[in-house]
């Protein structure tokens, strides 16, 4: 009997999981599906399970959408962003672990605090500032913008894999003669290069989703990828969701695949910066 009740129960649970990865995986199948219809067919209703694809939506976005332009700014913007956020915070969070100061844990909140703070009540005060600077429409603007969004993120991400490092590795190397920025550089981020790897991505991540900061700071020059799948909604025209979706699906390509590519040194830095000591 217990052995009956105990495959039952691994059966729910598998069901239950399969349940839930249809569930999430669902928005997904159907932006993949809309984008393969004609513009007729992603307006049906019912919706038509069985069609022939087509790909006309993507050749659309690729000549008529001009994805390249976009993909070149998303790429540009959101890359070096999440590079810089990455370095930066890992200088901060390296700064927290090994030295002490008066009201560090304060500091420490304060920086998080910023990430708490709704990027919505911050875009009238930041538009008035970046238009006296000039910084409106531009490649920098926007990677000021990211830069500081995600420094927070970076720093309370990166502060558990330093926290991991013994303090006697890096004393012995400034024993040698190693100076404090030597030590950072040689052999504190080499010992955290999986939490690097993935404090990157999960910044690569949020930047190149991210939507409200493009739509108001950028006009011909800088827009990225979320404002080209925007484009889409015609006003009074409606929504034209097949070309919307094929430029839905080519946005997340890049990042799938970096994904799929970096996923060992991900899962990896998730898992180290859970451990100290």
């Amino acid at each position: 009997m217990t052995i009956k009740k105990s495959r039952l129960l691994s059966w729910s649970w598998n069901i239950l999981t399969i349940l839930l990865i249809g569930f999430f995986l669902f928005p997904l199948y159907w932006l993949l599906t809309t984008a393969f219809k004609k513009p007729a067919e992603a307006f049906s209703i019912p919706p038509k399970i069985l069609f022939l694809p087509t790909l006309d939506n993507f050749f659309k976005v690729f000549y008529e959408g001009n994805f390249l332009f976009f993909f070149r700014n998303s790429f540009t913007i959101c890359v070096s962003s999440s590079l810089i956020a990455t370095f930066l915070g890992a200088l901060c969070a390296y700064a927290f672990v090994r030295f002490t100061f008066k009201r560090k844990e304060d500091l420490a909140f304060w920086i998080l605090s910023i990430r708490m703070l709704p990027p919505v009540a911050t875009a009238v005060p930041l538009f008035i500032l970046f238009t006296r600077l000039n910084l409106i429409d531009t490649h920098l603007g926007l990677m000021l913008l990211y830069v500081s969004w995600g420094l927070p993120f970076s720093v309370w991400m990166l502060r558990g894999f330093f926290e991991g490092i013994p303090a006697s590795i890096e004393e012995s190397a400034m024993i040698d003669g190693c100076g404090y920025f030597g030590t950072f550089t040689r052999i504190s981020l080499p010992l955290v290069a999986p939490g690097l790897s993935a404090t990157i991505l999960l910044n690569l991540i949020f930047m190149w989703n991210e939507f409200l900061f493009a739509l108001i700071f950028t006009q011909h020059n800088s827009p990225t990828l979320p404002i080209l799948a925007a484009s889409y909604v015609r006003g009074v025209m409606g929504v034209e969701w097949a070309e919307m979706c094929a430029a839905g699906t080519l946005a997340i390509l890049p990042i799938l695949v970096i994904g799929i590519l970096s996923q060992k040194y991900f899962v990896r830095g998730l898992t180290m910066g859970a451990m100290k000591g």
